[in-house]
């Protein structure tokens, strides 16, 4: 959907560790990272996304989960999305790096 609508991706990456070596090969400019992985949470992922400055959004199906409180105001995407709710949290995580 995304490569679709123009975006050049990174991923996907089914484990934190496999995610933390697309950071050391690519430049992002935001992120959508789904909160449990494989190998564990995605929170040491979305710590050094803070530490880069790179926005990101987090999804998940778990709708309960009590996330760390430094992200409560990270957006999330609970699933199912839609392609369009994608889309516009992309988007807006774009803009939000260039302001």
């Amino acid at each position: 959907v995304l490569k679709d609508a123009g975006y050049e991706t990174v991923g996907p990456a089914p484990t934190l560790k496999k995610a933390m070596a697309l950071l050391d090969e690519d430049d992002v400019d935001s992120a959508l990272l789904d909160i449990q992985l494989k190998d564990g949470y995605c929170f040491p992922l979305a710590d050094r996304l803070c530490k880069d400055k790179v926005p990101f959004a987090f999804i998940s199906g778990v709708t309960n989960m009590r996330l760390p409180r430094l992200y409560l105001t990270v957006p999330r995407l609970e699933k199912p999305f839609s392609n369009e709710e994608m889309l516009a949290t992309v988007v807006k995580l774009i803009r939000s790096r260039k302001l």
